[in-house]
């Protein structure tokens, strides 16, 4: 008799809850870890945001990693093995070996740089921010693109 009525409760909340999943909006939720692109440029915090991560992304720590560009010339000595850095300084870099190339003036990187400073400067030609703030974000993007284009 336990089994019957066990079976039957068990039956009911199958039912409830195949009848809850077939909401059509289950599944239509808004994303918690990412900002809608509308959004961020109606915000002036946002649109700050987009362009320090352009920095934070794409320039990585502004050229002071481990290997610093003085090691790649005889002004320092790096001595870690393994980074490709001696392929630098002993001239037998090639297009098949390039040795140590830091990760800021890797190709994708500096188009992908480009791209976002372009994404920026298009969004603010017609600010819904705060104007000072829209033009020195304008002004950032124009010497990130500028820095980005020069390295390639």
């Amino acid at each position: 008799m336990k089994q019957h009525i066990f079976r039957r409760y068990s039956a009911a909340i199958l039912v409830l809850i195949g009848i809850y999943s077939c909401q059509k909006d289950f599944l239509d939720i808004n994303p918690t870890d990412q900002v809608p692109a509308e959004i961020t440029w109606q915000d002036g915090a946002l649109a700050e945001a987009f362009v320090t991560g352009i920095y934070n992304q794409y320039l990585g720590v502004g050229g002071f990693t481990e290997e610093m560009l003085a090691s790649f010339s005889d002004e320092a000595v790096f001595t870690h093995t393994g980074r490709n850095i001696n392929t630098v300084n002993e001239g037998s870099a090639s297009p098949s070996a390039t040795g140590s190339v830091p990760a800021s003036y890797q190709w994708q990187n500096l188009y992908n740089g480009i791209r976002a400073a372009n994404i920026t400067l298009e969004k603010l030609a017609n600010p819904q921010i705060d104007t000072a703030l829209a033009n020195r974000l304008k002004g950032e993007a124009h010497f990130l693109r500028a820095f980005f284009t020069s390295n390639y």
